[in-house]
């Protein structure tokens, strides 16, 4: 990601109803030691619905439960509808495998847990996420 951290910050829209887990990702962002990611933190879905639109994010990490009824296939439509055509990734504090399977088969880029999510994980999502964008990119390119 060499050229990243040159050319720009990766923008990273986070979206999650807890302040303290929004506190924790962000101090997570903030701690990464290879590479630099700005994290846009968002509490609702109506503002990261608005943040994905002005900032096009590298990737969205999305909450699994959103409010005390909303999972993250409604927020996942919701973003789709909104014309959000890139990588999301979803959070969860318990998955099983046939929800991880379920949410992979929405189109999730991947889906992880939640307390793993410290500094040296965030930055392996960036650092994953923009090499496949990139691999992408080339692909196209060529064809």
């Amino acid at each position: 990601m060499e050229g990243a951290t040159q050319k720009h910050v990766p923008v990273v829209v986070v979206v999650d109803d807890d302040p303290v887990d929004l506190q924790y990702i962000e101090a997570g962002f903030a701690q990464m030691s290879l590479v630099r990611a700005c994290a846009v933190l968002c509490p609702t879905i109506e503002e990261a619905i608005k943040a994905v639109q002005e900032k096009k994010p590298l990737f969205v990490l999305l909450d699994d439960r959103l409010g005390p009824s909303a999972l993250a296939e409604d927020s996942i439509a919701r973003l789709r509808e909104a014309g959000y055509s890139s990588r999301i990734v979803v959070m969860s504090g318990s998955i099983t495998g046939r929800r991880h399977d379920a949410l992979r088969a929405l189109g999730c880029f991947e889906v992880v847990e939640k307390d793993e999510l410290g500094p040296d994980a965030l930055e392996m999502l960036v650092v994953t996420i923009y090499h496949v964008q990139r691999l992408n990119e080339q692909s196209l390119a060529r064809d």
